[in-house]
């Protein structure tokens, strides 16, 4: 559209997105052509498995007596894997895993009865 003769302010408008967005478009295709446009993949593989993070937890919850905590979990996570989580990624990871948070009790596994298809 651009090169038809639009601005990119009207492209913006017409596709719903920011100039922003627009002017790095045509920067890029200025830049590369159009395989500078090409989708790239954005598929990130886990650091480390969900079932190996699952086992350290179930080890780490048998030998320590309090409510399993975000701070705690990253922590497990560190120290058996050598790899950093930020808070929000391992409570992701507890989800996949099937934990629940209660304020009074911490994390905890959901009774298996009751335990989302994932």
């Amino acid at each position: 559209m651009v090169t038809r003769g639009a601005t990119q302010a009207e492209v913006a408008r017409r596709l719903h997105v920011t100039r922003e967005a627009v002017r790095q478009w045509v920067e890029a295709w200025r830049s590369g052509g159009t395989a500078a446009l090409a989708p790239r993949p954005r598929v990130r593989r886990r650091r480390v498995e969900l079932a190996r993070i699952e086992g350290a937890l179930v080890r780490a919850a048998a030998s320590f007596d309090g409510p399993l905590t975000t701070a705690r979990v990253r922590q497990i996570i560190q120290r058996a894997f050598d790899v950093k989580y930020c808070a929000s990624s391992a409570r992701a990871i507890l989800h996949r895993l099937g934990f629940t948070y209660s304020r009074k009790t911490g994390w905890h596994p959901i009774e298996s009865s009751r335990r989302r298809a994932s």
